[in-house]
């Protein structure tokens, strides 16, 4: 693997590790799925960061429409409330009617979600960053090397 995929990687790791951080910080990672599921796929010319579909719904919110799935929010009210499934039920369908309505706060406040836009600008730039190094570091030793060679030969 080249050095400079293995720079992306390390950048990439450090970026799912911050939207592990936010993610708990916001106290948006009840069952810490979208945390566990976060993880970096390279092979010799690419590097991806993949996590669970729901990602995007933490990032960006679900809109008002249709009510969300039942049994991913009495799972999630289990977690977060530690409600037994009565309760747990009735909490999930009151939370579910109530996203039908409104959509989730993440949705009416993106602030409250993973702001995942601004973590791509940073990585973005950390990664231009390092390349620039990196790069100036394969300058500067190409000119040696030519600056030996040549200098020598005068």
């Amino acid at each position: 693997m080249s050095k400079t995929i293995e720079m992306i990687l390390a950048e990439v790791e450090a970026f799912n590790e911050s939207i592990r951080e936010v993610l708990n910080a916001k106290k948006i990672n009840a069952s810490g799925e979208a945390s566990r599921s976060l993880r970096v796929e390279s092979d010799f010319e690419s590097v991806k960061s993949i996590g669970i579909f729901y990602l995007e719904f933490l990032d960006t919110g679900r809109g008002p429409g249709k009510r969300p799935p039942i049994s991913k929010l009495i799972q999630w009210a289990k977690i977060k409330f530690g409600t037994d499934e009565k309760k747990s039920t009735q909490i999930a369908f009151a939370v579910a009617n109530n996203i039908k309505e409104l959509g989730t706060l993440i949705f009416r406040d993106n602030k409250k979600g993973i702001e995942l836009n601004k973590k791509i600008v940073t990585l973005r730039k950390a990664i231009n960053e390092k390349l620039g190094e990196s790069a100036k570091a394969d300058v500067k030793q190409l000119l040696n090397k030519f600056k030996k060679k040549h200098l020598l030969k005068m």
